[in-house]
C-alpha cells in the first residue's frame, strides 16, 4: 500500500484510542495531556458514532481513490506490454527473415569452397624439415608426396602433383609440431586414387621409418564440413555403444546402422 494509507490510517489512532478510554460511563469530555504535555480534550461518547462514520468515509474514500489509481495504472502497464509484444513479434519475423537470408549465403559459400577444395588432399604428420633415409634425400614436400606415391604403388603421374603448401603458422625450431600439407592435384580422380589409398597409407611401415610418423591423408573439406564430420563420429561412437550388436559405420559423409542410413553431414546443423 502507499505512504499516503499508512498516514491516514495512523491519523485515526487517536481516535480509537479515546474511544477505548471513553468507553466508560463519562458521557462528558475528558481532558488529557498530549505529546507535549498540553492539555487535550477527548471527544465525548456522544461523539464516537460521528467519528466513527467520519473515518469509515475517508477510509472509504481513500481507498476508492487507491483503486481508481491502481485501474489506471494496470490499464497503461497493460497498454505497454501489448507494444512490446507487438515489437517481439516484429523483430522475431525479421530475425527469422535474416536467419533464412544467412542460411541462403552460407550454402553459396559452402559450394564455392567444394569447388576450390575438390582438387585437394590434405596430408597430416609429414615432416616439414628435409629428410634422408638409406642414402635418399627428400628435400621439400612435393618430393616426400612423390616418394609416398612410390612407396605404396600409387598409379599417379607424378606430375599431376601440381602444388603444396603447409597450413597454419610456421612454429620455427619447434619440431614436434607438424602442419598438415595441402596438396592441390590437377583433377578430381587423381585425389580420389589417394583418398582410396588412405588406409594403405597410414598402415605401411617404410613410411613410418621415413617420416617417423603413422601418415594420414583426408579431404579438403570446409570449417563446416569438418564440424559435420566430427558429430557423425561423436555419434557414431554413442551408438555404437547403445548397440554392440550391430553394424555402424560412415560412408560418404552418412551414418549407417546396419545398413539403413541414419544421419549425414548437413552444414545447416552447423550455422545456428
Amino acid at each position: 500500500l502507499s505512504l499516503s494509507f499508512f498516514l491516514s490510517f495512523f491519523s485515526l489512532l487517536p481516535h480509537l484510542f479515546f474511544i477505548s478510554i471513553s468507553m466508560g460511563s463519562k458521557s462528558t469530555p475528558v481532558q488529557t495531556r498530549g505529546r507535549k504535555g498540553s492539555l487535550k480534550e477527548c471527544p465525548a461518547l456522544d461523539d464516537i458514532p460521528v467519528l466513527i462514520r467520519e473515518s469509515e468515509e475517508r477510509i472509504k474514500s481513500f481507498f476508492k481513490s487507491e483503486i481508481v489509481a491502481l485501474s489506471e495504472r494496470l490499464d497503461r502497464i497493460e497498454g505497454r506490454l501489448l507494444s512490446v509484444q507487438t515489437e517481439c513479434v516484429r523483430l522475431d519475423s525479421e530475425v527469422a527473415s535474416i536467419k533464412e537470408v544467412i542460411i541462403k549465403q552460407q550454402y553459396e559459400l559452402e559450394k564455392h569452397e567444394k569447388v576450390a577444395r575438390e582438387k585437394n588432399v590434405i596430408i597430416s604428420n609429414l615432416p616439414e624439415e628435409d629428410l634422408s633415409f638409406g642414402g635418399l634425400v627428400l628435400k621439400n614436400d612435393v618430393e616426400k608426396v612423390k616418394f609416398l606415391m612410390q612407396t605404396v604403388k600409387l598409379d599417379v603421374n607424378p606430375e599431376f602433383v601440381l602444388s603444396s603448401q603447409r597450413i597454419g603458422k610456421s612454429f620455427r625450431g619447434d619440431k614436434s609440431t607438424i602442419r598438415p600439407l595441402k596438396v592441390t592435384l590437377k583433377n578430381k580422380d587423381t585425389k580420389f586414387q589417394f583418398l582410396n589409398h588412405r588406409k594403405l597409407i597410414s598402415s605401411n611401415t617404410e613410411l613410418k621409418k621415413v617420416f617417423h610418423n603413422q601418415v594420414f591423408i583426408n579431404a579438403d573439406n570446409s570449417f563446416l564440413v569438418q564440424k559435420e564430420e566430427y558429430r557423425l563420429r561423436q555419434k557414431l561412437k554413442n551408438i555404437k555403444m547403445e548397440n554392440p550388436n550391430s553394424k555402424v559405420y560412415i560412408r560418404s559423409g552418412q551414418l549407417f546402422l546396419d545398413s539403413s542410413s541414419i544421419d549425414s553431414v548437413d552444414v545447416r546443423n552447423q550455422i545456428f
